[in-house]
């Protein structure tokens, strides 16, 4: 799943959203007390008003979870939900950034290992096939890591969109 975008009209006003919203969340705790008592509600997220940040809580870790961020703005019938479903941006840096050290790294080894094969200089061992194979097995291996993820979180997006939809009695909204 990539980003896809939310854009849903409430019949409430923006405070009504607000504390309808905040009613029915947890709140993310980035630094957690491990003696408070854990949280019993299906999404937690952060409120900031006009904006709001929500993901579905899951028993497990997943870095490719699927993030619902969205702005809340009040109009003459109410209040307009526009936003998107995606993963954190922080963890598609990283992705990139490590798909690129991987590709570099290993393209480095590969093209010292060839060059030294042909020269002459190198071994005809096994280390010889590993380096000149790690630019294309790891970042193939990042990728399944990836999509493994978004497999997890396959039904977040309309999990997430469907809450705002039950908390605010929200419709589709064409803009």
């Amino acid at each position: 799943m990539m980003s896809a975008n939310v854009s849903l009209l409430s019949p409430y006003p923006l405070a009504e959203c607000v504390a309808r919203l905040q009613a029915a969340i947890d709140a993310e705790r980035i630094f957690a007390n491990p003696f408070a008592e854990p949280g019993t509600k299906l999404v937690i997220g952060r409120i900031s008003s006009p904006f709001i940040y929500l993901h579905k809580r899951i028993s497990y870790r997943n870095a490719f979870q699927t993030l619902l961020s969205a702005a809340l703005s009040p109009q003459a019938r109410g209040t307009t939900i526009v936003g998107k479903t995606h993963i954190d941006p922080m963890v598609r840096a990283w992705m990139i950034a490590i798909n690129i050290a991987w590709v570099l790294i290993g393209g480095a080894m590969a093209i010292n290992v060839f060059g030294s094969t042909l020269s002459g200089n190198g071994s005809q061992n096994q280390s010889v096939w590993i380096a000149m194979a790690a630019p294309i097995v790891m970042p193939a291996l990042c990728y399944a890591l990836f999509r493994f993820g978004q497999y997890l979180a396959r039904d977040e997006a309309r999990f997430l969109k469907d809450f705002l939809q039950r908390t605010l009695d929200a419709q589709e909204y064409g803009g």
